[in-house]
C-alpha cells in the first residue's frame, strides 16, 4: 500500500474541481493555496462518495464543539486524498469537508469498513470513539501518525508541533477552540480545517518510511490495529455519578454535602444551557464555594472566586444550593471496590518491578513507556504473576505480537521477583 520513498514536496497542485480556495501561510513566507469542497448537500455527498470509493489512502480529521457544548459532537469531517503518478509522486490533492449537520454520514460506513482503504489519522482514539458513537463508523485499516511518531522517538508528537516542525505551518489555537457547531463556517475555520488534514498524507509517507527503515513498522501497525478494533460502545456515556469524578476526591467530609448540592446544580444548568460544565463555573470555583460556604450575597462577593456577572446571574442559585447542602445529612461516599489501585503488597512489589523493567526498555528503545506496555497490562500481569510464557498467554493480557516481543522478559521479571520475595 505504501511507496518506497518520501515525496519531495508536501503538497502538490490540485486538479480536482474545488468549490473553495484557502491559503495556508508557512513560517518561511511561502503560501500554499488549496482547493476544497464543502459537502453540505446530498448531491455533494454522492459526489464525495464516488471520489472516496476510488481512493485507497485517505487522511481523516474531525472538529467538535467540545469547548462550547455540554455534550460534545462531531461538527465537521475533513478528508484529504491523493493519487500517485507512474514515477511514485503525488499528483493531485483532494480536500473534502463534510458537514454532518447537513448530510447523512452513515451512508459512508461501508467505505470505512473496507480493509483495503487505509485511513490516516493523528491521535485517533478519541475521534474513533465519537465516530462510532454518532455514526456507527469503524475504521478497518488505520495508520495513526501520532503512534508512529512516538514509536519513532519524536520528542514533539502533537499535530500542532509536527505541522510547525515538519512543514513550517502554524495552526491557530483560537480557531481550533472556536464554535464549530455554528453555521456558516467562517473563512478562518475552513482554512484551519484544511490545514489540519492536508499534511497528514505526506506525514504518513515520512513516518511509514521511518518505521520501515528502523524495522518498527510491524509493531506500529499492530499498535494501530489495537486502537482501531477497541470497544467504543461506551464512549460519551453519561452514567458516571457525582462520586466518579476526580474533583470529588479532593473534598473533605464536612464540605461534601454543600459540594454535592453545588455540583448537581451545575450539572442541571450546563445541560439546560448546553454548555460545558466549566463554562458555568469551574471545578476550582465549586471547591472554593464548598470550602468557604458563603451564606449572603455580600459574603459571596468577598469570596472573589466569581466575577460580578456570575454573582448577578447565579448568586441566588448558589446561595440556595449552599443552604440546601448545609441542611442535608453529610453525604458519604458509597463503598466501591477499586478496580485500579493495588492493595496487596506482594502484587504492588511485582508491579513496581515490572514498571522498572518497562522504563529500562523504553529508555533502551528511545520510546515512551506506555508504548512498550500499558499501565493496565502491568497491573494485570502483577495480579496473575504468570511463571511461564504459556501461562501469560493463557491470561490473554497481551496481544500475540507483544507476547512474542516481550513475553519471555516479562516472565523472567515475575520469576525473579518470586524468588526474591519468597
Amino acid at each position: 500500500m505504501e511507496g518506497s520513498h518520501c515525496v519531495a514536496s508536501p503538497l502538490s497542485a490540485t486538479a480536482f474541481m474545488s468549490d473553495i480556495q484557502v491559503n495556508l501561510a508557512t513560517r518561511n513566507g511561502r503560501m500554499h493555496t488549496l482547493g476544497c469542497v464543502l459537502v453540505d448537500s446530498e448531491l455533494d455527498l454522492q459526489r464525495f462518495e464516488r471520489a472516496l470509493s476510488t481512493h485507497t489512502l485517505v487522511a481523516l480529521d474531525t472538529e467538535s464543539n467540545s469547548a462550547h457544548s455540554y455534550a460534545s459532537r462531531i461538527c465537521l469531517m475533513q478528508f484529504a486524498m491523493v493519487r500517485r503518478c507512474w514515477d511514485g509522486r503525488d499528483s493531485e490533492l483532494e480536500l473534502w469537508l463534510l458537514d454532518p449537520d447537513r448530510v447523512d454520514v452513515r451512508s459512508l460506513v461501508p467505505l470505512f469498513a473496507d480493509p483495503n482503504r487505509r485511513f490516516v489519522m493523528h491521535g485517533a482514539q478519541s475521534e474513533l470513539g465519537y465516530l462510532h458513537k454518532e455514526f456507527r463508523i469503524r475504521v478497518a485499516n488505520l495508520f495513526d501518525t501520532q503512534i508512529a511518531a512516538r514509536l519513532a522517538g519524536w520528542t514533539s508528537t502533537s499535530i500542532g508541533s509536527i505541522l510547525e516542525d515538519e512543514f513550517q505551518v502554524h495552526q491557530s489555537k483560537r480557531v481550533r477552540m472556536s464554535d464549530w457547531g455554528k453555521r456558516p463556517f467562517t473563512a478562518s475555520q475552513l482554512t484551519y480545517a484544511c490545514g489540519d488534514v492536508a499534511y497528514l498524507v505526506p506525514l504518513y509517507r515520512k513516518l511509514f518510511r521511518c518505521l520501515s527503515d528502523c524495522d518498527q513498522l510491524a509493531e506500529g501497525l499492530a499498535h494501530m490495529e489495537e486502537v482501531a478494533s477497541a470497544d467504543y460502545s461506551r464512549v460519551g456515556s453519561r452514567d458516571k455519578t457525582f462520586w466518579d469524578h476526580q474533583t470529588t476526591k479532593q473534598v473533605s467530609l464536612k464540605h461534601m454535602g454543600v459540594y454535592k448540592s453545588l455540583w448537581e446544580w451545575r450539572e442541571e444548568v450546563a445541560q439546560a444551557w448546553d454548555r460545558p460544565r466549566s463554562r458555568v463555573v469551574t471545578d476550582k470555583v465549586l471547591l472554593s464555594l464548598a470550602h468557604d460556604q458563603p451564606t449572603t450575597r455580600r459574603l459571596l462577593e468577598q469570596c472573589k472566586c466569581l466575577d460580578r456577572r456570575q454573582v448577578r446571574l447565579l448568586g441566588d442559585d448558589i446561595l440556595s444550593c449552599i443552604q440546601q447542602g448545609q441542611s442535608q445529612r453529610v453525604a458519604v461516599r458509597p463503598f466501591k471496590p477499586s478496580t485500579t489501585s493495588i492493595t496487596d503488597r506482594r502484587e504492588l512489589g511485582l508491579f513496581n518491578a515490572l514498571r522498572k523493567w518497562r522504563l529500562g526498555k523504553s529508555n533502551e528503545r528511545g520510546i515512551d513507556p506506555d508504548i512498550v506496555l500499558s499501565k493496565h497490562s502491568l497491573k494485570a500481569i502483577a495480579a496473575e504473576a504468570p511463571m511461564s510464557v504459556a501461562a501469560l498467554a493463557g491470561y490473554h493480557i497481551l496481544p500475540d505480537w507483544k507476547l512474542e516481543q516481550y513475553g519471555q522478559e516479562v516472565v523472567e521479571i515475575v520469576q525473579g521477583f518470586s524468588q526474591v520475595s519468597g
